[in-house]
């Protein structure tokens, strides 16, 4: 009789439960995920999980050198074509794609606008238009790259935006001119290299 009455208890408990309007959770959510989803390897490298916040680029530069987390301490920020690799859905930008922008292409040229034109980098369609995301790892935000902007005395840097999968110069105007204001902030996942599978 105990165990009938138990069950009638968990039954009514359950419908009860049932019938409460449930919550949205979207950003519960969104936040679980930037704790989470962090240790994915790709490409041969480890990567953190995102920032909580959104940060200046010599901001983020400090972050990474500083992060400590899954037992690792040798965490830096990623390369433009480090950050290539988490692209998907994007031929253009993904690593090997149409983009003429990469690392070399960035620190070799006297400039970068000889080896890649800025509308030819992004996919030029906007996540919120249809609810995708252009990152293996689901990231909603641009994320820093390590590669410096030349134009502000490197106080910020070219920056990966998944929602167009795009690759992007802060302070870079169409015409190649810099532009002066503060300097930006957004996020950043810290990427380090995996040397053996001990690592994993």
């Amino acid at each position: 009789m105990k165990k009938f009455g138990s069950a009638i208890c968990f039954f009514l408990i359950f419908i009860f439960a049932s019938s409460c309007e449930r919550p949205d959770y979207t950003d519960e959510i969104k936040n679980a995920y930037k704790s989470a989803n962090h240790g994915q390897v790709i490409a041969g490298n480890m990567w953190s999980a995102v920032s909580q916040d959104v940060l200046e680029w010599l901001e983020a530069v400090s972050y990474c050198n500083n992060l400590y987390e899954l037992g690792y301490s040798d965490w830096r920020l990623p390369t433009v074509d480090e950050l290539r690799t988490l692209i998907k859905d994007c031929p253009k930008t993904e690593s090997g794609g149409s983009c003429g922008l990469t690392d070399k292409c960035i620190t070799e040229e006297e400039s970068v606008y000889n080896c890649f034109e800025p509308q030819s980098c992004n996919c030029q369609r906007f996540y919120q238009e249809d609810g995708i995301s252009y990152s293996k790892l689901g990231d909603w935000e641009p994320l820093w790259s390590s590669i410096p902007n030349d134009c502000r005395n490197d106080e910020d840097a070219w920056y990966v935006d998944f929602r167009d999968g795009g690759i992007h110069q802060p302070t870079a105007s169409a015409n190649v001119a810099c532009e002066h204001h503060s300097p930006p902030k957004t996020y950043v996942r810290c990427v380090r290299q995996v040397q053996d599978h001990s690592q994993l």
